[in-house]
């Protein structure tokens, strides 16, 4: 089996791993509402951001080093296990011990205990890393989407059982430990078929990796920065019940933007690559890609915007709905096709080569993002969220001046047309839908299933018309599949 047939193997895994993943982590989501209360939600958010800063130091770009150098050697795969063993060791310590300055910061006194069973688990991984990073260097794409979908299916199975039986949020530090030990095993057992470490250790030979995994460890420090300031100041300033509405909101309407654009992005990462040295065709071949990501993602969270007060009480129970909440849906909605825009930039970017210029952007974005949230955070959570709209809306032109048209030929009328055509289109489409809808006699669950089906219609009609490009691609998307 050659390299292409080995990669379309793994982008098809990597599907179905994607799939299930969001469909389980959907559903666990709508029984976990059900069963813990805001405020433990809310604990639960600040634990996983707080992990998510640990995460950054438990690889040190080691993992991504083995895999650019196709490390083999015996003796340097054995420092580098010991190295990983030794990492998650002082991670655990270091998180269990200052687990009460976190618990003072949020003011949670019972944020304290939860931190403290959750730094395990870098301790656990710590025997796997090297592992996963030798399986995905031999590139067995379908074993890792398995033991994902395994772990993924037995820490749901944990989380649900627990929440239902009234542990709170114990039942999610219990489902991150049943995820963590699952994907302990499965790679153990699966790993040391590649790889049994012996017992070696030299820091010369991990030396050279750190080297190459300092730069983006540096790079993932400010990205974890940037994407978990949100979580820190809401959690600080406006509190565990606040931030657990808002944490689940997030993820609830993250998720239709993470499975397209992951999916599109990691299709479109080498087709870019190979077009690196062609300024316009790989500026074309961009533009095409932010047209067809706002031609999918953008009418779905309109028409979402739009049955905002079917979606709440039915997904999250009547508790949840009340004008607040209703207008922070709408925001996120919001928020989301502007980020559905702003994520595939660091696609572009790297298949130049040009990754310093985004590390140097992104330092940029963590000077200036935190302090307006911290601002934000002052006036209360809808004044964030609105502060978060508006600062990566104008972050869009920023990266397009610094980012993209040094990277590509980029014109910021195509750019732009990319953007605004799709949503004109769904606003049209859909918003024609919801106004029929309204006239019948129906009560609002039958009335949001109208307005999906007319705007669906519609907009496939208008699409044809003034999107042509991307119906043709869809079709020609279908007729290969039935080939």
């Amino acid at each position: 089996m050659n390299i292409r047939e080995i990669s379309f193997r793994g982008l098809r895994w990597s599907i179905i791993e994607k799939a299930f993943l969001t469909i389980a982590g959907f559903v666990q989501l709508l029984v976990v509402v059900r069963y813990v209360e805001k405020e433990e939600l809310g604990l639960m958010a600040m634990v996983y951001t707080i992990l998510s800063f640990g995460g950054v130091f438990s690889d040190l770009g080691l993992g991504n080093s083995i895999i650019h150098k196709q490390e083999s050697g015996h003796d340097k795969l054995s420092s580098l296990f010991w190295s990983y063993i030794l990492i998650g060791c002082l991670l655990t310590v270091i998180f269990a011990t200052t687990a009460p300055l976190f618990a003072y910061f949020f003011n949670e006194g019972e944020l304290k205990s939860i931190v403290i069973i959750a730094s395990f688990t870098f301790l656990i991984n710590g025997f796997v890393q090297l592992y996963q990073a030798i399986l995905y260097k031999e590139m067995k794409f379908r074993i890792l989407s398995k033991i994902q979908i395994t772990v993924t299916a037995i820490s749901f199975i944990v989380v649900v059982s627990f929440a239902m039986l009234g542990f709170g949020v114990y039942a999610l530090v219990t489902g991150l430990l049943a995820r963590t030990v699952t994907n302990a095993v499965c790679l153990i057992i699966i790993g040391r078929k590649h790889f049994t470490p012996g017992l070696h250790f030299s820091i010369l030979e991990v030396r050279e990796h750190l080297r190459f995994g300092l730069f983006q460890t540096g790079e993932r420090i400010i990205n974890t920065l940037n994407t978990q300031f949100d979580t820190l100041i809401i959690g600080k300033f406006l509190g565990a019940e606040t931030l657990g509405v808002y944490d689940v909101l997030k993820r609830l309407l993250s998720r239709p933007m993470q499975l397209i654009n992951s999916i599109v992005t990691k299709v479109s990462l080498p087709v870019l690559a190979r077009t690196q040295e062609d300024s316009k065709k790989l500026g074309s071949l961009y533009i095409r890609q932010i047209l067809y990501l706002c031609s999918i993602n953008f009418p779905i969270y309109v028409f979402i915007a739009l049955s905002s007060r079917t979606f709440i009480p039915y997904l999250l129970t009547e508790n949840w709905l009340n004008p607040g909440n209703n207008f922070l849906f709408i925001l996120f909605c919001l928020y989301y096709m502007i980020y559905t825009v702003q994520n595939p930039i660091g696609t572009l970017i790297i298949a130049k080569g040009q990754v310093h210029r985004s590390f140097y952007y992104n330092l940029v974005v963590l000077f200036f993002f935190p302090l307006l949230l911290t601002w934000g955070a002052t006036k209360g959570i809808i004044v964030v969220l609105n502060c978060m709209i508006v600062f990566h809306g104008i972050m869009i032109i920023v990266a397009h001046e610094v980012l993209l048209k040094r990277a590509a030929f980029v014109p910021l009328a195509d750019f732009t047309y990319a953007m605004l055509l799709p949503l004109v289109l769904s606003i049209l489409a859909f918003g024609t839908g919801k106004c029929i809808s309204c006239l019948l006699p129906v009560n609002m669950l039958f009335e949001t299933i109208f307005t999906l089906f007319l705007g669906v219609a519609s907009y496939f009609v208008i699409s044809w018309k003034w999107n042509k490009a991307f119906i043709e691609e869809l079709l020609n998307l279908y007729s290969f599949k039935l080939n």
